[in-house]
């Protein structure tokens, strides 16, 4: 029986969230220097085309099978290996604010979280990223816009406290629309972060 490439071994992630993936092939055949073994792959599809032994693609967002072979210098080729490949949304990026954030309110281009677990309050800057943080005592848990002022109220004692015009405005800045219509506001684990909605576009 001749000799025949080994099927190849492909190195690279099977789950990511980034659409541009690389995948190493490896392969080997008695008698064959590793180097001279080439290799045929192919995205979605069964039809093989040469691809260099470090390959890299850009991937939709979804499920996805690749396919490779091994060839030997005299064209005789291994059978062919699938991987399977999910690539996942990429993930909202996340600004840390205070201990146990629970809520989060939108005013001008400053986003308002209380945080239950150190009685204070955080304000971020949507559009630097940057985040004050005032204390105001207690347990918050809840927060509103109103009156020109950022209203929290406390667990524990049933208070509504009011921080008053100054400080609401104080972290605005000039009114420059930069929050997308479309935007999601998540807190977790002591962290603020931002996710687009893809509603709008999956409708057209």
């Amino acid at each position: 029986m001749l000799a025949v490439p080994a099927p190849p071994v492909v190195v690279g992630p099977r789950i990511s969230d980034r659409q541009r993936v690389t995948y190493t092939f490896r392969s080997s055949e008695h008698g064959v220097p590793a180097r001279r073994l080439r290799f045929r792959c192919a995205i979605d599809s069964n039809s093989l085309r040469s691809c260099p032994r470090r390959f890299t693609t850009t991937l939709a967002i979804g499920r996805h099978t690749l396919r490779a072979q091994a060839v030997d210098p005299r064209g005789r080729h291994s059978s062919t290996v699938t991987v399977h490949v999910r690539i996942l949304e990429p993930a909202a990026p996340e600004t840390k604010v205070g201990a146990a954030p629970l809520n989060v309110i939108a005013v001008g281009e400053t986003l308002w979280t209380e945080n239950y677990g150190d009685g204070t309050v955080s304000a971020l800057d949507a559009a630097t990223r940057n985040v004050r943080s005032i204390a105001v005592g207690g347990s918050p848990g809840g927060i509103a816009y109103g009156a020109d002022s950022i209203w929290v109220s406390d667990l524990n004692s049933a208070e509504l406290r009011s921080l008053l015009r100054f400080a609401a405005s104080r972290f605005t800045g000039p009114k420059r629309a930069l929050l997308p219509p479309a935007a999601a506001f998540l807190t977790a684990r002591g962290a603020l972060a931002m996710a687009h909605h893809r509603l709008a576009a999956a409708r057209r």
